[in-house]
């Protein structure tokens, strides 16, 4: 169980790089910052840090597929016709 409004940090690394994600439960909330963005969740059963480490995995992956996806695109719209 965290305490009220104490700040955690959580980080992961993948790929060569580290990615970061700050964290705090407040009224059973967790209010999660990822790459700037404010997400909340309920607390639910399990602990925070596991939620938010899950939450954080989810934008990983999403940023990976972005990137993966605008390089086919470039690759795609690079090619002469």
């Amino acid at each position: 169980m965290y305490p009220e409004s104490e700040v955690h940090d959580i980080r992961i690394t993948q790929g060569g790089a580290s990615y970061k994600a700050t964290f705090f439960v407040e009224h059973g909330i967790i209010n999660a910052n990822i790459a700037g963005r404010i997400i909340t969740a309920p607390l639910g059963d399990r602990p925070a840090e596991v939620s938010v480490s899950e939450l954080l995995a989810g934008y990983i992956h999403q940023q990976t597929r972005r990137a993966r996806t605008g390089r086919r695109w470039a690759d795609v719209l690079a090619k002469p016709k």
